[in-house]
This record gives structure tokens, C-alpha cells and sequence, in this order.
């Protein structure tokens, strides 16, 4: 049995996927692993079986599914068949580090059973801006300028807290699965009391919460142990040219008896902002739980951040407006404040890039431009220097 499986659902992105593989198999420093491939796809089927059988490489375990699958079954999928003591869960356009095994090491000599780190990011060369500063660039990579192996533990209930403060916006420091490492048991614990190791629409933030159901602690560790990959069709490439919305109806991977039970609080539109707080609530109400979402903090991200959002958001600002002066207060201050960086990244890059050398922002963060392929980006990571425990 293997220390560690990488888990990649998949779906009809064979030209991000097996270069992804490759470069995985190439670099990964040391065997005690296998790469669960989980595949629902559509589209050359055939060619991409092919492709995959030609690496040549048994560890990578292949698995196939011809039934219409959601992102959620297709993810539980690719959990249920994997084997390792420790998992891993990317994207099929992110990588893993070089030296991931080396950490995962690092968990058991320290009993840490769920690990998050400072993830390093590529951008793939095909990938559209919709403006180029800072480190948002095509063929670029980056990540943080001082990596370290050193440990620090977290508590989940207080992760949590700050997240639904936040509107449920974004996953903030949560434990995770996906860019993350989990021990199995841990996972284990997460289906008993679930029934399902995703128990949300969205898997990232669902296993996170799932998480917090389940443990108290985790580590985080200032090293990129995964890197996110930003390809042109994927959500965080979407994202980099704001594409990133659509009413949940027109949803393809979604849950199809989401439309049914979305949350009346949270517009119908798929964005990562409401598909976070509807996992989220989704989660704890299956074990009959009632957390507050800071509502509030959602509509006025999605008015000021998300233009095209506006007309169907309109209506639960005005809800807010109507329930008494705190909240209204409340919202008035998180407009100000989204407005604030809506303003600044209206501004040419090279503004944006003068505002954050001012800030020190580039302290915390390297850029590598001119990465042209995964391979080159692993050989890259290769270089990064950490001091060993």
C-alpha cells in the first residue's frame, strides 16, 4: 500500500491532464505514491486511454466512469478508489511539489493528520488576463519567497469562524483535501459521519467543512506542497479573464438536486463566492448543525467585485436595508471597502504593480515568468530551497 495517493478527477481535459501526468511522474522525488485518475470524460475517450497507457507507468491507477457524474460523485469516486495511508486531491491542471513525499514524511514523524501549505501558483501559457500585473501573468509561476518545513498548528473551529464572518467568500486557511494532505483515517471518519467523503456541491470547500466536522487541529506549513494551476478552461482561468459566472440551471457538473435545495438566501448564480456559502450550509445542515453566513459581506462582494451579477444580487441587498441600522452600517463599511480595491484594480497594471511594491507586498512572494510547460515549472520547484527537519 502506498504512503500517499494524488487524487485527479477529470473530465474532458486530456490536453492539461496528461501533460500533468508526465510531468508528475518525471519529477516526484522518491515511489511510495500512486496518481488515482478518476475520469468522466466524453471526448476522445479512446485517444486519451491511449495516452495514459503509453506513460507507461504503473502507478498511475485509471479509472473510468461512462455514467454522467457531478463533480461531487466523480471526486467520491476518486477517493473510494484510492489505497495510500495519505491523500492528496489537484485539479488535472495542478501539480504537487517535487519533494511532496518529503513532507508527507513530515506529517507522520509529527502525527499531523491534515496538512495545508502556502500554494505556489501557474499560470499556463494559454491562459487569457483580463489584466496583466503583479504576479497575473501567462507562463508564469509564483510562490513564496521563504519556504520553510516548519510546522504551525491551526484550530479549526476558530478557521471556520473568520470564514463565515467573511460571507463565506472565500476558503481563507480551512483544513482541505483538495490542495491539501489528509491522513486516511481521517477521511474515514468524514464518511461515517456523512455517509459520503463530499458531502457539498462544491468539493473544496464541502471537504473543508466536512473537515472541521471531524478534527480540531491541523498544520500549516509556509512551503508550496501543491501548486494551482490556472489553464484557460478551468475555474481559476475563468476566473483570471471573469468568466466566472453562470445561473446554477446552466451548471453542468452541479448536483442536479441543487437547483431544488439552494439556499433562499443566496442568489441562484454559480460564482465561488455562493457556491462556497451554499456548500457550506449544505454540510452542516446534514448533521443538523445551523451556522450564520455574514450574508451581508457575500451581497456586497458580489455587487461591487462581480458587475455581472448585480441586477440578480440587487434584490438581498435591499433585505439587508430593510433590517435595521447595525446591518446597514455593517454593509455600508464592506462597500467602502470593496470599492476601495475595485478602484485600485481598475487602475493600469503598472499602477497595481507600484501599489503593491509600496505595500511590501512582493516580500512575501516570488514570480518566475516564462515558464512554458508543467514540466519546466516542476523542474523549477526542484530549485527551491528549504531547510530539513
Amino acid at each position: 500500500m502506498p504512503l500517499l495517493s494524488i487524487i485527479i478527477p477529470t473530465k474532458n481535459r486530456y490536453n492539461t491532464l496528461l501533460p500533468v501526468l508526465q510531468a508528475l511522474l518525471n519529477h516526484i522525488q522518491g515511489d511510495d505514491y500512486e496518481i488515482v485518475v478518476q475520469d468522466n470524460s466524453t471526448v476522445d475517450v479512446e485517444g486519451g486511454q491511449q495516452a495514459i497507457k503509453a506513460l507507461g507507468n504503473d502507478r498511475i491507477a485509471y479509472y473510468f466512469s461512462e455514467d454522467a457524474l457531478s463533480v461531487t460523485d466523480n471526486t467520491n469516486l476518486a477517493i473510494s478508489n484510492s489505497i495510500g495511508d495519505y491523500l492528496a486531491f489537484i485539479g488535472d491542471d495542478d501539480l504537487v511539489s517535487p519533494y511532496i513525499l518529503e513532507v508527507v514524511q513530515i506529517m507522520v514523524e509529527k502525527e499531523i493528520d491534515c496538512l495545508i501549505s502556502s500554494r505556489g501558483n501557474y499560470y499556463w501559457p494559454d491562459v487569457v488576463m483580463a489584466k496583466e500585473y503583479a504576479y497575473h501573468y501567462p507562463a508564469a509561476l509564483f510562490c513564496p519567497r521563504q519556504p520553510s518545513f516548519d510546522v504551525v498548528m491551526k484550530q479549526c473551529d476558530e478557521e471556520m469562524d473568520k470564514v463565515l464572518h467573511d460571507g463565506g467568500v472565500n476558503t481563507l486557511m480551512l483544513p482541505t483535501l483538495y490542495h491539501g494532505i489528509v491522513k486516511r483515517s481521517v477521511m474515514d471518519a468524514v464518511f461515517e459521519r456523512f455517509g459520503t467523503y463530499v458531502p457539498g456541491a462544491s468539493p473544496d470547500i464541502a471537504l473543508s467543512t466536512a473537515l472541521c466536522c471531524v478534527m480540531s487541529t491541523y498544520g500549516f506549513m509556509n512551503y508550496p506542497v501543491t501548486i494551482t494551476g490556472a489553464s484557460k478552461n478551468s475555474a481559476a482561468g475563468m476566473g483570471a479573464r471573469k468568466a466566472h459566472v453562470a445561473r446554477i440551471e446552466e451548471v453542468p457538473w452541479l448536483p442536479k438536486q441543487l437547483v431544488s435545495t439552494w439556499d433562499s438566501r443566496i442568489p441562484r448564480i454559480w460564482t465561488g463566492t455562493t457556491i462556497y456559502a451554499q456548500s457550506i450550509l449544505e454540510v452542516y445542515q446534514q448533521i443538523g448543525l445551523s451556522k450564520s453566513v455574514n450574508f451581508a459581506n457575500m451581497y456586497a462582494n458580489m455587487f461591487i467585485r462581480e458587475p455581472k451579477t448585480k441586477r440578480l444580487v440587487f434584490p438581498f441587498l435591499m433585505n439587508v436595508y430593510r433590517n435595521g441600522f447595525k446591518k446597514v452600517s455593517f454593509l455600508s463599511s464592506t462597500f467602502l471597502k470593496a470599492l476601495m480595491f475595485k478602484s485600485l484594480y481598475s487602475l493600469p497594471g503598472w499602477w497595481i504593480n507600484k501599489w503593491f511594491s509600496m505595500k511590501g507586498t512582493y516580500d512575501d512572494f516570488i514570480l518566475h515568468q516564462g515558464i512554458d510547460s508543467v514540466d519546466d515549472c516542476m523542474s523549477l520547484l526542484k530549485t527551491i530551497s528549504c531547510p530539513k527537519q
